[in-house]
């Protein structure tokens, strides 16, 4: 009996080192593990998107689809030829407008010509105004109106002329009768004072002397009348001068105002010629911006687009590119906005190609539930600019997966997370 419990303990002795051994390398494992930390990550998937927002591309006034000239897919440029839209009225009138455009200017070359009192008008047309037929028969009609106007003012004033005339040569002629009657007059009345005396003495006879009398009244009476007449013929002539100042200068109003009506038309014309000019040139219609052609709305050569209508969208490729990604509902109390993030683009091996930088910009306030997906937040991670700078290329529609760094935990707590979840689900009633 006491060598058999004797044996029994040297047995006993024989484990105490190993079981120390266990017990120490134990407590070892879990100091360790408590005082090492590791980082905690919130896994999150999505995709490449650019900041801004898609780009609708439309046309103004809508026309008709000569050309389609990308593809959906494609990356274009800014400025890039998208569709050749012809705009048929638009056209129109920019071809009608030029010709009025050119007509009004010969137009005013002829008012400007009537208001200088120009005897003829000759237009000087360009040599393509000269090949336009159009244009020809324009240029003669306003020849015709001028020379036609010219007449017509000239045989209003040639009435006025003549009366001119008329009054002019009435003057004269009453101021040579002045002339001559007071010549005639003096003559008179020299024979009246010799007669008188040659009466005084009886060596005429008295009917001699007032005959002589009589004519010195005639010759007075004479003046008289002309003296009367001189003033009112001379306020005839000058009537009849005003008569033709006011024509002239009535005439002259008259076709200022026309100029001004013409200049004004002209105005109005060029201002319609720009919008006309610039939608034509839209038929080019070109890329706001650089990117890639998602989708493209017309399809059809021929097709008819209404005005306003989108014809493609385009995503922006220059504006810088974020992530927007989903993560689970439970995880959103892990997160928070300014967390960085560690992004693998699922188009490149990460061992070969590594990772993306980047930071949480914005986490969406409320949930959003997607069939096949399930509830989740909307999370949208910046891209850090030298990261991206140095990673091969990128492109909207990229698909990722965001490692989230939400923190850091002790080894020890996260080897009894999932015990202590599990114990404490167990202690919940059913």
């Amino acid at each position: 009996m006491p060598e058999f419990d004797i044996h029994n303990e040297h047995k006993e002795w024989a484990y105490r080192p190993l079981l120390g051994l266990i017990v120490s390398l134990l407590l070892i494992f879990f100091a360790w593990a408590y005082f090492s930390h590791i980082d905690q990550q919130v896994k999150a998937h999505g995709n490449i998107i650019p900041s801004g927002q898609s780009k609708l591309v439309q046309h103004l006034e809508g026309g008709i689809v000569d050309q389609i000239l990308v593809a959906e897919g494609q990356r274009v440029e800014k400025n890039q030829p998208l569709f050749q839209i012809r705009n048929q009225r638009a056209a129109s009138d920019l071809q009608g407008g030029k010709i009025a455009l050119k007509s009004l200017k010969i137009k005013l070359a002829r008012l400007q010509a009537e208001y200088d009192g120009a005897e003829d008008f000759i237009y000087k047309a360009s040599t393509d105004e000269e090949s336009d037929e159009g244009l020809s028969n324009i240029i003669n009609n306003e020849e015709r109106l001028f020379r036609s106007r010219q007449q017509e003012f000239l045989g209003r004033l040639q009435g006025l002329k003549e009366q001119e005339k008329q009054k002019s040569l009435k003057l004269s002629d009453l101021g040579l009768q002045n002339a001559n009657v007071t010549k005639e007059r003096e003559i008179a009345l020299d024979q009246f004072k010799i007669n008188e005396r040659l009466r005084k003495s009886g060596a005429i006879s008295e009917s001699k002397y007032l005959e002589s009398k009589g004519r010195v009244s005639d010759f007075n009476t004479q003046l008289g009348k002309i003296s009367k007449a001189i003033p009112i013929v001379r306020a005839e002539l000058q009537e009849v001068r005003q008569n033709i100042s006011e024509q002239s200068e009535k005439r002259r109003t008259e076709i200022l105002d026309e100029i001004n009506k013409v200049e004004v038309d002209r105005q109005r014309l060029e201002e319609n010629l720009k919008a006309d000019y610039d939608e034509v040139q839209r038929r080019a219609l070109l890329s706001p911006v650089t990117g890639m052609i998602n989708k493209i709305y017309v399809n059809t050569i021929g097709g008819v687009v209404r005005p306003g209508e989108p014809l493609a969208e385009i995503v922006p490729l220059n504006e810088n590119l974020i992530v927007e990604a989903r993560i689970a509902t439970k995880d959103r109390g892990l997160i928070w906005v300014g967390l960085p993030a560690s992004i693998n683009v699922t188009a490149y091996d990460p061992s070969i190609y590594g990772n993306l930088k980047g930071k949480i910009t914005d986490i969406s306030a409320d949930s959003f539930v997607e069939e096949g997906v399930g509830q989740f937040y909307r999370v949208r991670i910046a891209l850090d600019a030298d990261s991206v700078k140095g990673f091969e290329p990128i492109y909207p529609g990229m698909t990722v997966q965001a490692n989230i760094l939400s923190g850091k935990v002790s080894i020890l707590q996260a080897i009894l997370k999932p015990i202590l979840k599990l114990q404490k689900n167990a202690l919940r009633e059913p």
